[in-house]
């Protein structure tokens, strides 16, 4: 069949390739959910899947079906193949749906669905179907998540428990970290915006943060650990905040250098002995709790934040946490322009947090 020239999309940086699209890189666009992982492109894997199936269709009668076991472990082979991923998934489970095998890996904490023929040699990120009934099922069911997730913007509860804060305890506005210190997408919240919100709205005492655990221990070994070093540091310290804090930056700092002798390592460092701390799960209790409270506030993945009731998920950029602070701080304004009109003069020197 001739080949015909395909018009580059929009922001695409080089034309693609018809082999490219053929083969369908499962790899490159698992990486390129790192800046927004659950955010992909409907319109794309559409394409996608019309040419998978027009190549399925294409193949021998006679081609080889694999088990679901053998293109359960190719899916993941292939896909953990790509050296841009920031950590490797791992196999979830497997079913058969459709003249396809769903192989559902684990990516950050999340379970995604890639669709494999039986013989191995195609996989697509989702089914998109041809059918109208199809579609409309579909559109139908996708329609019943949206309203049930409508609530989702709507205020949580999280309590700054008794952990670590940074500014001021007295800021107007509150934001609880759930993280996880062996989270890829955390350390890039630490890196790239937490120093902008510091030096905007944290050192000025508008904002301040509280620092709670979610470890995600099913993907992140050393997670755990990590965060009972830090509480343990912060123990040794008598409680001082402070002291946590510089615990937290230096493993942020050593995120790829996670061991249990380099978190005591890190600690001596800091002037703090946390060896017996750590080795007796001191700290561990209070990490449980910190993620059990995630779970109970709405957390399913990590980086976590609760702005004074309102919940966002994932490393979102400065400019998404600065639309929530100042419409906090605006709030607060009102509410206490609202008060100052009804003043009868006296002064009050109320402190609502």
């Amino acid at each position: 069949m001739p080949r015909k020239k395909k018009a580059r999309a929009r922001g695409a940086k080089k034309e693609t390739k018809d082999e490219d699209v053929i083969e369908i890189p499962v790899g490159n666009f698992f990486s390129n959910l790192r800046k927004n992982p659950w955010i992909v492109s409907t319109f794309i894997f559409a394409l996608l899947f019309v040419i998978v199936l027009f190549m399925y269709a294409r193949q021998p009668a006679g081609s080889a079906v694999l088990s679901k076991d053998q293109v359960a472990q190719k899916v993941v082979d292939f896909i953990n193949a790509d050296p841009n991923l920031p950590e490797k998934v791992s196999l979830s489970k497997v079913d058969e749906n459709n003249g396809f095998y769903v192989v559902t890996v684990k990516f950050q904490g999340r379970d995604v669905d890639v669709y494999a023929t039986r013989d191995g040699k195609y996989i697509v990120r989702q089914i998109v179907p041809l059918d109208k009934d199809a579609q409309q099922a579909q559109n139908a069911n996708a329609q019943a998540q949206q309203n049930s997730g409508a609530n989702a913007g709507a205020n949580v509860e999280a309590s700054a428990d008794d952990d670590a804060v940074l500014g001021d305890p007295n800021a107007p506005v509150t934001i609880i970290e759930f993280s996880d210190y062996q989270c890829p997408f955390c350390h890039r919240f630490w890196s790239q915006t937490l120093p902008q919100l510091k030096k905007d709205y944290i050192e000025t005492g508008k904002v301040k943060l509280v620092y709670r655990d979610f470890p995600l221990n099913s993907i992140h070994p050393m997670a755990q650990k990590a965060a009972e070093a830090a509480e343990c540091v912060r123990k040794a310290a008598g409680g001082s905040d402070e002291a946590y804090f510089k615990m937290h930056d230096k493993i942020f700092e050593n995120q790829q250098s996670l061991s249990t002798e380099n978190l005591k390592a890190w600690a001596k460092e800091l002037g703090y002995d946390i060896s017996s701390c750590l080795d007796n799960d001191e700290m561990k209790d209070e990490v449980d709790k910190d993620a059990a409270d995630a779970q109970a506030a709405g957390a399913q993945g990590t980086p976590y934040f609760v702005i004074n009731g309102k919940p966002i998920s994932g490393a979102q950029p400065y400019s998404v946490f600065k639309q929530y602070i100042d419409a906090e701080l605006a709030s607060n304004a009102d509410a206490g322009d609202a008060g100052n009109n009804g003043n009868d003069g006296s002064d009050s020197n109320t402190n609502s947090e």
